[in-house]
């Protein structure tokens, strides 16, 4: 087998991961924003910043019948206090603009959290619901104070905020207190600390909720092998045996990469799942699908065989179109290197 038939298989191969993985990727989105999963982590990330702890189950029976500690009741009292501010947020008029309207049983539309919010947003309605403008014109009036920011953050109403969103509040301050002596530059800096630390914040949510999506791409990677019948090992098989096939799929690849290179849109993804024609996909007589069921009961060997074929493709579509679109790239330009002529040749061609 020459290298060429082997490119062949591979771009084959892996435009077949491809097409799949852009089916897993629409059916995931489909599935998070009906079920609002990015905007239900988000508030559960807001409402751990603000304060909440998880508490721990006890399993233990000895551990049923005893009376809460007064840690215990610290960490409960802050979950609710990190749960009841988290709450007013999203009441905050700068946050409800940012809500979504999704589709609710296909029947009725309901209004969700957003699933983004600004730092900056997030920052201006924590200090609107803190009353820090209040408090920060009490100040002024009054010429006893020595108006800096951590006077002023030790004045706001803190009663009804857990324990370590005041000591981070109070971080904050002093932080801003140590960089300038003027109290309005000094404001400015609170909030700059607020919103890294928001930041900061949605970046290890934003990770959590990608390892979980991750986790749910395997289960719906491998639903949909089983349901298309993307075996690995039978199409690796089909496609060796028949050089035809490997090279019509491999062509037709090519084929659509460069009208989608030629249009330089801002989502090739969104381009190349456009541009897949099914009625051509059919032609191609793709190795997928179930035409006829094996007889698993009379080849038990079959079983193995089928189970790891499956679970091959569906670890594959899990790693993602963006995955398989940059590798398909990389085999195409070896497969057809110095078949398109470049800009300058076309030019002095036509020249002459």
């Amino acid at each position: 087998m020459d290298l060429p038939a082997i490119l062949d298989i591979a771009i084959a191969l892996i435009f077949i991961y491809l097409i799949l993985s852009l089916l897993a990727s629409e059916i995931q989105e489909i599935i998070a924003a009906f079920l609002q999963w990015r905007a239900k982590n988000l508030k559960e990330a807001i409402e751990i910043l603000l304060g909440g702890v998880v508490q721990k189950q006890p399993t233990n029976p000895e551990e049923l019948g005893q009376l809460p500690t007064i840690e215990t009741k610290t960490k409960e009292a802050d979950v609710k206090n990190a749960i009841t501010l988290a709450n007013k947020l999203y009441q905050n008029s700068l946050i409800q603009s940012l809500n979504q309207t999704t589709l609710r049983m296909f029947i009725r539309s309901s209004k969700s959290g957003p699933s983004y919010i600004p730092s900056e947003t997030f920052t201006s309605a924590l200090l609107e619901e803190l009353e820090l403008d209040k408090v920060l014109q009490e100040f002024r009036k009054n010429d006893q104070f020595k108006k800096d920011i951590v006077e002023i953050v030790e004045k706001i109403k803190l009663s009804d905020l857990s324990i370590n969103l005041k000591k981070n509040l109070t971080i904050f301050a002093k932080r801003a207190q140590r960089k300038t002596q003027n109290i309005d530059e000094q404001i400015y800096q609170f909030e700059r600390e607020i919103e890294t630390w928001f930041d900061q914040s949605m970046e290890r949510a934003s990770g959590v909720y990608k390892r979980n999506a991750k986790g749910f791409a395997i289960v719906l990677g491998c639903l949909i092998a089983a349901g298309a019948n993307a075996d690995t090992l039978r199409i690796f098989s089909m496609l060796s045996k028949d050089a035809v096939l490997s090279a019509g799929i491999s062509q037709y690849a090519n084929q659509t990469v460069q009208i989608c290179e030629k249009e330089k849109p801002d989502n090739y993804l969104d381009c190349i799942n456009s541009k897949v024609n099914k009625n051509e996909l059919s032609k191609l007589s793709l190795p997928i699908g179930w035409n006829s069921f094996p007889q698993f009961n009379k080849e038990p060997q079959i079983v193995f065989k089928k189970i790891i074929g499956l679970l091959l493709t569906g670890l594959a579509i899990s790693m993602g179109a963006s995955f398989w679109f940059d590798l398909l790239n990389k085999f195409i330009n070896v497969r057809y290197a110095g078949k398109k002529p470049t800009a300058s040749n076309e030019t002095s061609d036509s020249s002459k």
